[in-house]
């Protein structure tokens, strides 16, 4: 039996789900990072650095094993098991044929429907408005790892949908037409983001501050993102 304490965050996703996939006897504790609970004592002694996801494996070889981190963990389970598929519907799809980079995107991949260009758009458009907002609240490396996997998706889908000449039959517009607009929606003086978190937004980007702060904004109703904006302001 393996122990998998983790919580809602894009590394805590990934070796729940391999676990899921492969069918290994397992079960998820939740780890409420929003309540501290990674900085409880109990939880210490399973991760002293406080890092989720971690896992406890009953079953290990010279007994318990502990591990924190999802790359950790993903390398010890397909060394575990190496045989076991962790993509659904994919019987090539064994731990040594994958990285944990490319697990994560399929796994991405079979959640939106991989042909599916309105999917695929609305997914790494939701990938980046989650990976900005991350940025704006001090969280670095959850957006590095939120923007690395709206990349990874966005060229995955362009790989998949190549015809026999490389020309696309279902184009996505341009990655940086989505990006763009994206940031275009997020620092909209009138119907963006806070004022104090689209500063620190424009300072992590390099861009240039707004002129001066405005009067309190009267809804917090987001436009939806016109994929036609090539600049940011």
């Amino acid at each position: 039996m393996i122990d998998c304490y983790t919580w809602t965050t894009d590394n805590g996703y990934k070796p729940r789900m391999m676990l899921e996939e492969t069918g290994l006897p397992h079960k998820i504790i939740p780890v409420n990072i929003r309540e501290k609970a990674q900085m409880k004592p109990e939880f210490l002694k399973i991760s002293p650095g406080h890092k989720i996801p971690a896992i406890v494996d009953h079953d290990g070889p010279g007994g318990t094993v502990t591990l924190c981190e999802s790359g950790a963990i993903f390398k010890y389970l397909g060394e575990k098991y190496p045989d076991k598929p962790i993509v659904e519907n994919d019987p090539d799809s064994l731990p040594k044929n994958l990285t944990l980079d490319q697990y994560a995107v399929a796994v991405v991949q079979i959640d939106i429907g991989e042909t599916s260009q309105e999917r695929v758009t609305s997914a790494v458009q939701g990938l980046l408005t989650t990976a900005y907002i991350n940025l704006a609240g001090g969280q670095d490396d959850r957006y590095e790892n939120l923007k690395r996997l709206a990349i990874r998706v966005y060229q995955r889908y362009t790989e998949k949908t190549a015809g026999s000449r490389g020309d696309q039959r279902i184009p996505l517009p341009p990655f940086e037409t989505l990006n763009n607009a994206i940031l275009r929606q997020l620092l909209d003086p009138q119907e963006g983001m806070p004022y104090a978190a689209r500063a620190v937004l424009r300072t992590q980007l390099g861009l240039p501050a707004e002129s001066a702060a405005p009067a309190p904004a009267a809804t917090n109703a987001v436009e939806k993102v016109s994929t036609n904006s090539a600049t940011v302001p």
